[in-house]
């Protein structure tokens, strides 16, 4: 199956964009000098007034003003508080003091706290106390004794916590601090900023997000910035029993951050208990373990207990990120910089006993194996162009004043000389500025060639990034053929691997789109490494396989363009045809070239390899475009054509197909808006022809959707499927003459090869079927909206032989599957009139019935390629003049699901672009079920990155549809407790979220409950 037990490394849970509600905005005025300005109190009046957080609010700041909060709001279980800037300014929140004169009181302590509800702020600034109070340049800190110690704290199990481009500086504790078990944290695009105060606390304080000893399933962070830190910008530490442990982390990712300026007193990542995986990439840590690693300090490395390492000396071994060790999690640790400054360097020259440390515990280091090697990289200062002095007088007083103990009473320090270089929220807002020098390693560093660290400090990479660019391609132009051996295209690939040992890293050879290229020979595609081909431009690049040798000498063009021994495929943009056709001249009867051509264009010869195809035409083959000889993890092919499958001039009847599995595994495949022209055996193959019994390896997912079959004999079927595994989707497809040979009960030769069905007829012949598998009682077969026509040439070969007809579009098996849905797959319809297509094979047809008598293997020398052949046009042809759109008035036109046309959608680019977008044609079909909740399957499923999900409620009603992974872990909230009315529903999930990143491919759950029920669908996002 294409789920993997594993997240990938990228993954990225979906942030605000899946949060879809109906929104109940409330802005809030900036303080005016009244109590009723303070943000709380226009906050809980609101709440007053309504019994509880309004369903759907938001409370709207305006940006650029600012806000003082007196008192804490707690946030109620089933509820969430939604709090924004209004617009690209951040709004400022002071915690601010209460009482006047003789009476004066501490800010509040928090700014939410949540007894299980969920918490989303979005371009928001806090800062923990009243800073105008302040004076530091004339020696004034009274504020700063006031500084409270959380923003926000859960007491509550069950909450979310979602931050996205804010700001947080001035906690004496943390900004985050969980004291029961939370579904998520998720933040992005943030910066925390002076974390730690020794005016109200002391060295073990000063940490980002603190999540105790609890359990939390999801931790993510992503582009955020940690500046000014004395202590864990992540703590998950069990103080009072670290070998009993904390809670688990399920997922943990952090990509792409920026460390700076800190202490890490009790370390950097303190991860506590892990679960399935950690992912920790493409960071940049700069004085980011500023107090050093010493082994001789009691005090620090108290708090590494539960690691299991120590010193010589029995101190607990110190490490930048260490966890407690387990033997299940997967650890992906890559792409990540650290350098020590000039300032801090002179540190570590005064106290000798202290040094840079290491940045991985051992744990984690075995855990990796030889891959902890590269996982973090040291570099010189990238000179981060404006941030705040290391806090040099701090570190000092730790050492020298309080002789390396934590709980020093604060009236010995100083926060003139003593304290960090705490600067106002207003140089965050406005002035910090943590880019850095584009000559240091790290700026091309990450993975796909971006900066190391917060890529908020290099805005246009980051739109790169969104987009899903690769900065890291290494483009290989390759001229066209120019007459020269070194042009031919392999020669000038092989010269390039030989050159650097193999295929370089992210190595991409270009074609010139519109160019002609010829071939003589094939490659090997190693395993570990990727080939990757593409046009330059949106023009097609042609590749002729074309022969070596020249008169009395001649030799064939090469059998195979690329073979793999389990490296992967990527090709787009490409058209290839299997012999060299300048060389004959069909006109005057020349077909020298034809009996040449070879058998394949792709073949895996080692497990492992995928093949991903995109916007490709491939023509001319003897045997199968992709052959797979070996279990491959995908096969993902989308708008391409498959033309001219077959050629008797060098095989038989049995060959000319798309893709040949053979008897191998295929984890999944996946076919989207392709046609298929002119074959003369099956688009898919999987079967066992030594042994149809014993089967095949399964297809774990299949997906076919949105693709046109045309000008196809079908000799041993259309979609041979074999073994199948969890599901396999046919849907959105046309077929039109797609089985043109027929259903003949009479044929030996062609009824041979469904012998792994059980189905025959009374002659003891196996039934034939257009789409058939190996019966199972597991697989889940969905099979809607096809539509298939036989033209008038197709129907007078009916005519003319009577033992043939149209057949049937499914197995029994397949049929039983489907139930009283079988009646609906397949709809037949009359010839839809493509607009530009060859001709039908009928000189083909009546060959295999007259001249071959219906056997396979006549010699070829009978055969006459001027009458007998497939309508064989050019590959230019279909490059520039095939076009398999038709008629509006065709049933099939709006008889896709969403009202979209049946078949390849690039013949209809508007309504293609339609379809991308999510949109709808027209109106699709009701839900059949009347009068009580319906949840629909989510369409397009296997999708990517968009999926519509319909539901239907009989009567208005609080409902929540929410999508989790395949560990039962909340993914996203796509409707959260609204009130809606009664009827039909649809709701849009995007798995790439407007910055960019996507959850991996898997299996996904998408549950509606209300509070009459709870349904739930499976899903499926491929990439």
């Amino acid at each position: 199956m294409i789920t993997k037990k594993y997240l990938s490394l990228f993954l990225l849970l979906v942030f605000f964009t899946s949060y879809t509600y109906s929104q109940n905005v409330l802005k809030l005025r900036p303080f005016d000098g009244t109590p009723e300005s303070y943000l709380m109190a226009q906050i809980r009046a609101d709440t007053t007034a309504n019994g509880g957080i309004p369903e759907g609010r938001v409370y709207e700041l305006e940006g650029g003003k600012i806000y003082l909060n007196t008192e804490s709001f707690y946030v109620e279980k089933e509820y969430t508080f939604r709090m924004r800037s209004s617009n690209n300014q951040k709004a400022i929140i002071y915690q601010y003091p209460t009482g006047t004169g003789d009476n004066p009181q501490d800010p509040p302590g928090y700014l939410l706290r949540t007894r299980g509800g969920d918490i989303i702020l979005e371009g928001i600034a806090i800062t923990g106390y009243y800073e105008p109070g302040d004076d530091p340049a004339n020696g004034v800190f009274d504020q700063l004794y006031t500084v409270g110690g959380t923003f926000l704290r859960t007491d509550g199990e069950g909450a979310s916590i979602i931050l996205k481009d804010c700001i947080f500086s001035n906690v004496s504790g943390q900004v985050i601090r969980t004291e029961a078990s939370t579904k998520k944290i998720e933040v992005e695009d943030c910066i925390f900023a002076n974390l730690g105060a020794l005016s109200t606390s002391n060295f073990g304080a000063g940490k980002g997000i603190d999540l105790r000893a609890s359990t939390c399933d999801s931790l993510i962070l992503i582009n955020n910035t940690f500046v000014n830190y004395i202590d864990r910008p992540i703590r998950h530490y069990n103080f009072s029993n670290p070998l009993a442990g904390t809670g688990n982390i399920g997922y943990g990712l952090f990509d792409h951050n920026t460390f700076v300026n800190g202490m890490g007193f009790h370390g950097l990542l303190s991860l506590g208990n892990v679960g399935e995986e950690i992912v920790i990439t493409n960071n940049l840590f700069v004085d980011a373990f500023a107090a050093g690693e010493d082994s001789t300090d009691q005090t620090r490395t108290a708090e590494w207990a539960n690691t299991g390492e120590q010193y010589a000396n029995g101190n607990n071994r110190m490490a930048w990120i260490f966890a407690a060790p387990n033997d299940t999690t997967r650890w992906v640790v890559d792409h990540n910089y650290y350098a020590v400054s000039a300032a801090g360097q002179s540190f570590f020259d005064k106290y000798p006993e202290i040094g840079v440390g290491e940045p991985l515990s051992n744990y984690i280091k075995s855990a990796l194996g030889a891959q902890a090697a590269d996982a973090f990289k040291m570099i010189e200062d990238p000179g981060l162009k404006n941030k705040p002095n290391l806090m040099l007088g701090m570190m000092e007083y730790y050492v020298t004043v309080a002789n390396k103990t934590k709980d020093t009473p604060n009236d010995y320090w100083d926060p003139a000389t003593q304290d960090m270089d705490r600067r106002p929220i207003g140089y965050y807002v406005n002035e910090f500025d943590a880019s850095y020098s584009t000559s240091s390693p790290a700026y091309t560093g990450a993975a796909k060639g971006f900066p190391a660290g917060d890529l908020n400090w290099f805005p246009e990479l980051k739109v790169k990034w969104l987009a899903g660019e690769n900065l890291a391609e290494n483009v290989l132009r390759l001229r066209p053929f120019d007459g020269t051996p070194e042009s031919y295209l392999m020669a000038q690939i092989r010269a390039d691997t030989t050159a650097n040992g193999g295929i370089p890293e992210g190595r991409v050879y270009e074609l010139e789109g519109g160019k002609i290229y010829l071939n003589t020979e094939s490659f090997y595609v190693e395993k570990g490494y990727t080939f990757r081909m593409r046009s330059s431009n949106n023009q097609k690049a042609i590749i002729y396989q074309y022969p070596t040798g020249t008169g009395d000498n001649p030799q064939d063009p090469p059998g195979y363009l690329l073979r793999t021994r389990g490296g992967d495929i990527i090709l787009e943009g490409i058209a290839i045809t299997g012999y060299y056709e300048p060389g004959d001249d069909p006109a005057n009867g020349v077909f020298d070239q034809l009996y040449t051509v070879g058998g394949t264009f792709l073949r895996t010869d080692g497990e492992g390899a995928s093949i991903i195809l995109k916007d490709c035409i491939f023509s001319n083959v003897s045997g199968q475009v992709i052959r797979t000889e070996a279990s491959t993890k995908k096969i993902e092919v989308e708008d391409c054509i498959f033309a001219n499958l077959g050629a008797l001039s060098t095989s038989n009847f049995g060959a000319g197909k798309g893709i040949d599995l053979r008897a191998s595994t295929c984890d999944s495949l996946i076919l989207i808006n392709n046609t298929f022209v002119n074959y003369i055996d099956r688009p898919i193959r999987h079967y066992n022809f030594s042994n149809p019994l014993a089967g095949t390896g399964n297809i774990g997912y299949g997906l076919f959707d949105h693709n046109t079959f045309v000008n196809g004999m079908g000799f041993h079927g259309l979609l041979s499927l074999g073994n199948v595994g969890e599901e396999i989707v046919i849907t959105n497809n046309l077929f039109v003459d797609a089985f043109a040979a027929g259903e003949d009960s009479t044929d030996q030769t062609r009824t041979a090869e469904w012998a792994n069905t059980g189905e025959q007829y009374a002659n003891g012949n196996n039934r034939m079927a257009w789409i058939f598998a190996a019966p199972n009682d597991t697989t889940r077969w969905v099979v809607d909206h096809n539509y298939y026509a036989v033209s008038a040439a197709g129907q007078s070969f009916f005519d003319k032989y009577p033992e043939i007809g149209v057949g049937e579009p499914l197995s029994n098996y397949i049929k039983s599957a489907l139930g009283a849905q079988a009646a609906d797959a397949f709809k037949m319809i009359e010839d839809p009139g493509l607009k530009n297509k060859p001709n039908l094979m009928l000189g083909m047809m009546e060959y295999y019935v007259t001249v071959a008598n219906k056997t396979k293997d006549t010699p070829n020398d009978y055969w006459d390629p001027a009458t007998q052949d497939m309508d064989r046009r050019p590959i230019g042809y279909y490059v520039n003049e095939f076009d398999a759109s038709y008629s509006t008035s065709s049933p099939a036109y709006t008889g896709a699901a969403k009202g979209f046309p049946a078949g390849d959608l690039n013949w209809f680019p508007e309504l293609k672009k339609l379809w991308l977008e999510g949109g709808t044609v027209g109106v699709d079909d009701e839900p059949v079920i009347k009068n009580e909740f319906v949840l629909e399957q989510n369409y397009p499923n296997p999708f990517n990155p968009t999926t519509s999900i319909r539901y239907q409620l009989p009567k208005a009603s609080n409902v929540t549809i929410t999508v989790y992974n395949s560990l039962g872990q909340e993914v996203a909230k796509l409707v959260n407790n609204e009130l809606q009315s009664a009827g039909v529903h649809t709701i849009t999930w995007n798995a790439k979220d407007n910055y960019g990143k996507s959850v991996a491919s898997g299996i996904y759950f998408y549950q509606l409950k209300s509070s009459d029920l709870v349904l739930t669908k499976k899903m499926i996002l491929l990439k």
